[in-house]
């Protein structure tokens, strides 16, 4: 082979590779996973709470201690993965706390295809994680808290979501 053309193939392997190296680098730790569903309290109870999330530890962490913080006996809780939110109608719930992750600037497309077919969003509230901080979703008008994946800020995260989460169940519904 001519050296020119062995040149010229290691000049766009050794980028390729790197980028490919960077891109399943990034996937493998940012990679969501799926929780398994489960229900906490009584169907026939007189609030009804949707919560969807992603997999992950920092996730799954504040799934555990927001569920603790707001489980009586007056709340069922359905937990869902975000992948089978579009398969929920928000009418059904008072009130539907939505945590994801934004992975290129979005939402998983279950959630944004559920928020998308639901009438009015005034009972949602939307907990964006992302690398920084910062990101926020802004295509729909939702109540909603940006936050870090830190577990530190777990306790502060729980207070703001039970605190608009209590906002919003007292909030006579319109008929």
């Amino acid at each position: 082979m001519k050296s020119w053309l062995k040149m010229l193939i290691i000049l766009f392997s050794v980028p390729l590779i790197a980028i490919l190296s960077f891109a399943s680098y990034y996937l493998i730790n940012n990679l969501q996973g799926i929780i398994e569903p489960y229900q906490i309290g009584n169907p026939g109870a007189d609030q009804k709470i949707l919560i969807a999330s992603q997999g992950s530890d920092f996730k799954e962490s504040l799934l555990y201690e927001l569920t603790e913080e707001i489980q009586d006996k007056e709340r069922f809780l359905s937990i869902v993965d975000c992948t089978q939110l579009d398969r929920e109608d928000l009418s059904k719930w008072d009130a539907c706390v939505i945590i994801h992750t934004t992975q290129i600037h979005g939402m998983p497309k279950a959630a944004e295809s559920f928020l998308i077919n639901s009438d009015t969003h005034s009972n949602v509230i939307l907990v964006t994680t992302s690398g920084g901080g910062d990101e926020e979703i802004r295509n729909f008008d939702v109540d909603g808290i940006s936050s870090v994946s830190r577990m530190s800020v777990i306790p502060d995260l729980v207070d703001s979501i039970t605190f608009k989460l209590d906002c919003i169940l007292n909030i006579p519904k319109a008929e």
